[in-house]
């Protein structure tokens, strides 16, 4: 028995649907940092190639490192919202799109601000 005495149906139901929830959020978290470290481990033989050079090498490696951490963060950040985007779409389609189009704006206003730096420094150099 999984229940001991008498149990409605929907008493059940919560109490199940409670446990999966905790789950599926332990495993989002799990998985969150998964990607991240994974993505910080693919750049850490460019940190490592950049210690070899001699006086510089180290203070670049670790200004090289903090900034890989920083974008892998925020482009770990986009990829899972967009997994998790994706599979909402077949159960919570509105909810979906509304991330999809955070998700989308967010990008355009990232790239907007790149353009807009390197529009500034190739003025100044002109």
């Amino acid at each position: 028995d999984l229940y001991s005495g008498s149990v409605s149906v929907n008493s059940c139901f919560e109490q199940l649907a409670a446990g999966t929830e905790l789950v599926k959020w332990v495993l989002r978290i799990i998985g969150w940092f998964m990607m991240f470290f994974g993505c910080y481990g693919l750049f850490q033989p460019v940190l490592t190639f950049i210690q070899v050079v001699p006086f510089l090498g180290p203070f670049v490696a670790k200004l090289g490192g903090a900034v890989i951490w920083f974008l892998c963060g925020l482009g770990t950040l986009l990829i899972s919202t967009v997994i998790v985007s994706f599979a909402h779409l077949f159960y919570h389609p509105k909810k979906a799109l509304l991330l999809l189009s955070l998700i989308l704006g967010v990008t355009c206003l990232v790239m907007f601000a790149g353009s807009l730096m390197n529009s500034g420094d190739s003025s100044a150099q002109a």
